[in-house]
């Protein structure tokens, strides 16, 4: 009987372990595609969870508009940062209006997409000018710095050939 009783404990124990595993596996998972969906970080998609991998147009789209934001924050500096931030509230209310399409009837949803793709090639478009602004900005910055470095290191070299060579009646 003791036999028994130590079967049903380890079934129990492995029955709990199991169960944890899932729970907090599936948990992390569940916070993993929600941070997915996140255009902003730190805000609450509006976008439904399942739309991390769906075919459908709006959920396209939905990856589209993450992804521009993404990319525009992943290389933005202070030149464009206050760009950003209007970018990404731009975006946010392209992706409420890309839920609020994803319920209309099947009759008047594709001339609604076809607007807010419009509305997401912009803020593609946008997102990549700032890119290229801010990459045109720090390369002008450089150039500056680099000017400025050739500059002192004529006069070091300058103020060397002066001590290596003075001039005839001054010693």
């Amino acid at each position: 009987m003791t036999a028994l009783a130590v079967i049903a404990v380890v079934a129990a124990l492995t029955v709990a372990g199991v169960g944890a595993l899932w729970y907090f596996g599936s948990s992390a998972v569940k916070r993993n595609a929600t941070k997915k969906q996140e255009i902003v970080p730190g805000v609450k998609s509006a976008a439904p969870l399942g739309w991390v991998g769906a075919h459908t147009p709006e959920a396209k789209l939905h990856r589209r508009l993450r992804d521009a934001v993404a990319g525009l924050r992943a290389v933005a500096d202070a030149n464009v940062a206050a760009n950003v931030n209007v970018l990404e509230q731009e975006a946010l209310k392209v992706e409420g209006q890309l839920v609020a399409a994803a319920g209309l009837a099947d009759r008047i949803k594709p001339p609604a997409l076809e607007q807010l793709e419009v509305a997401v090639t912009q803020i593609e478009n946008v997102a990549g000018r700032l890119i290229h602004r801010s990459a045109e900005l720090s390369s002008g910055d450089v150039q500056a710095q680099l000017a400025e470095l050739s500059t002192r290191l004529e006069l070091l070299d300058q103020a060397r050939a002066e001590l290596e060579d003075p001039q005839p009646g001054t010693a």
